[in-house]
């Protein structure tokens, strides 16, 4: 099983709260998207290892495309969406991640197409939804992989089996 969290952002957080207001204006409930593995083929629990691309990390190693462990201190701020997987396809899904590691993050496309809804293909940069799409579309029935994060949600839903969790992964 794998997961995808998607970040609500706060109602009015104390820094970034102009970018994080233009952001929900442009693109709605979701700022910001993560695809989470769990920690090993044999351990199935969360936390674990988050896939995704970021521009703002605060440490510069952790900017663009990046694998990171990750613990949700605030889990009431995230969505998590569970899509069944077999071991296999986990681990292809890795291999796949793997070779995106180290891209840059693109705030142009990201710009363009979630706020203008215009079209900027780089492949050398990715932003969150966008590298999320791309890995998934390869494993699973995810037709369009050129995504904002509420998008994505959406399509992410409708696969067999995909269900909306708590952090521990019981249905909500």
């Amino acid at each position: 099983m794998v997961r995808l969290a998607f970040h609500k952002g706060r109602k009015f957080p104390k820094r970034g709260w102009l970018l994080s207001g233009i952001i929900k204006m442009f693109i709605g409930r979701f700022s910001h998207v993560e695809l989470n593995f769990p920690m090993s083929d044999t351990e199935m629990g969360f936390p674990g290892l988050s896939f995704s691309s970021r521009g703002s990390e605060r440490r510069r190693e952790l900017r663009g495309v990046h694998w990171k462990r990750i613990k949700y201190s605030h889990p009431d701020r995230w969505v998590f969406a569970y899509i069944p997987m077999t071991t296999s396809k986990i681990g292809y899904l890795r291999l796949i991640c793997n070779k995106f590691i180290g891209k840059k993050y693109d705030v142009l496309g990201a710009v363009v197409w979630c706020g203008l809804r215009l079209r900027a293909e780089r492949k050398s940069k990715w932003w969150c939804s966008e590298i999320c799409g791309r890995v998934l579309c390869r494993v699973v029935d995810l037709v369009v992989w050129k995504l904002d994060p509420l998008q994505l949600y959406n399509s992410v839903l409708q696969l067999d089996g995909c269900y909306i969790g708590d952090e521990n992964g019981k249905r909500l």
